[in-house]
């Protein structure tokens, strides 16, 4: 067992931040919740990993405006990532940083926990939006809206109906 090794158990996957000498610092790869310590003991039966499977495109491989979104985010959990060993220190640093970017402490958490798991900043980067295609009928009722609803005598839904 290493740092940032993965390990399975039969309590889940989990990637090992950080190694001392009767405790291990991990996070569960499957609950995707915050760090915690467990004894060593616990990944006595585990199976190492070579990695974790990744439906996320690698860092140079997204937009230019992407890597700036995920470099930004990472900003913002930067100082969280320094101390996650230290729970106290590392809400300290959420508060703070929450307070900074006027973000929500749960999304910091949830960008930490992400960067955590997979170690990789493209992990942050914004999901691929998918567009749908529209049906016909969709088509002529937006068509519809726009040339008799958003007009600028703004008929109310009945009249332009």
């Amino acid at each position: 067992m290493k740092k940032n090794g993965i390990v399975q158990t039969p309590s889940g996957t989990f990637r090992i931040l950080s190694l001392e000498k009767e405790k291990v610092l991990a996070i569960d790869c499957e609950k995707k919740t915050m760090p915690q310590f467990f004894p060593l003991s616990f990944f006595e039966n585990g199976n190492i990993l070579e990695g974790l499977p990744s439906a996320f495109p690698s860092f140079d491989e997204l937009t230019p405006i992407n890597r700036i979104i995920a470099q930004k985010r990472y900003t913002m959990i930067a100082a969280a990532v320094a101390v996650v060993h230290d729970q106290q220190r590392r809400s300290l640093m959420i508060n703070l940083s929450s307070k900074q970017f006027k973000i929500s402490k749960q999304t910091l958490r949830s960008y930490l926990c992400a960067y955590l798991i997979h170690q990789d900043l493209a992990v942050l980067a914004p999901k691929r939006k998918k567009e749908k295609e529209l049906t016909k009928d969709q088509k002529i009722m937006r068509w519809a809206l726009n040339r008799f609803f958003y007009t600028r005598n703004q008929n109310s839904l009945s009249t332009a109906y």
